[in-house]
């Protein structure tokens, strides 16, 4: 956006809505200068210009810490390749403002839908990406131009901006926070997984099988960069069929998982997928 200082930067967040509190270079601690009124953390922050050039007077290189308000949710993702998933499933993703941490993973932005339930802003979410919830009025964030402790510094992605621009969290997601916010445990367990009907009909099955296996083959031979993306767009076509009852949960999960792992993924990334795709995978039938 533009190449200034933590301080200008520090404003420009306060301008938009967005209450700072500085933390320590290269680190995401608060400083702490009972002089200056800096001793209660994420409490300490705020939207008033003199008071934040005041610290950064004192304190130049400190970096900047934004306290998303109470209206918005930040989801905290520990790799950048998690948004490849989350782009795909919602598009909501593709728009919203985003930040790369220095650690290697991203920080997308949300207003919360009008009459959300309340959030933890600790619960982890999302199965197959790692992924926490973060702002709410109740956990800070690092944000650019501040160094990480690895010293690479926090980048955006795409630029943030007023709390009132920022793009509604996608509704289809909102029932896995509220579901991840009271338990911590895999969206669809196997006894939740949805019974196949027992009478599909031959047509159904046999359109189904051949299905599952042009994908599983373009699942083997998909190339590197594209794999993750692949994987769940086939995941989400084939548990449509396991919910329709023409195709068996097993059948998938072995077929796909042995395709995915002959095109070069790891066991630990295809499982997470898959077992997200099932608590989200439409239900879908074959046309007469």
């Amino acid at each position: 956006m533009f190449s200034v200082g933590p301080l200008e930067w520090a404003l420009h967040y306060a301008a938009m809505g967005y209450p700072v509190l500085p933390v320590a270079h290269r680190s995401k601690v608060p400083v702490v200068d009972p002089a200056l009124g800096l001793r209660r953390g994420k409490d300490d922050a705020t939207l008033d210009p003199t008071l934040i050039r005041t610290w950064w007077s004192a304190h130049p290189e400190a970096g900047v810490a934004v306290l998303p308000p109470k209206e918005v949710l930040v989801l905290d993702l520990d790799s950048t390749l998690g948004l490849t998933t989350l782009m795909l499933l919602a598009p909501e993703f593709r728009q919203a403002p985003k930040a790369r941490s220095g650690g290697g993973g991203a920080h997308v932005w949300f207003r919360l839908p009008p009459g959300s339930p309340p959030l933890s802003a600790s619960a982890r979410v999302l199965p197959s990406v790692a992924a926490d919830l973060r702002g709410m009025g109740r956990a800070y964030l690092v944000a650019p131009p501040s160094l990480h402790p690895t010293g690479r510094p926090y980048e955006w992605i795409v630029p943030l901006r007023p709390p009132s621009d920022l793009p509604l969290f996608p509704q289809a997601l909102m029932g896995l926070l509220r579901k991840a916010a009271v338990r911590r445990e895999p969206i669809v367990s196997a006894r939740e997984v949805p019974r196949p009907s027992p009478f599909p009909s031959r047509r159904e099955r046999a359109y189904a099988l051949a299905e599952l296996r042009a994908r599983c083959e373009q699942m083997a031979r998909t190339p590197e960069g594209q794999r993750h993306l692949e994987l769940v767009r086939h995941a989400v076509a084939l548990w449509a069929w396991v919910r329709q009852g023409a195709l068996k949960r097993e059948e998938i999960e072995s077929a796909l998982f042995e395709a995915a792992l002959r095109s070069g993924l790891e066991e630990r990334e295809i499982a997470g997928v898959l077992r997200w795709v099932q608590g989200i995978s439409p239900v879908r039938t074959l046309k007469p």
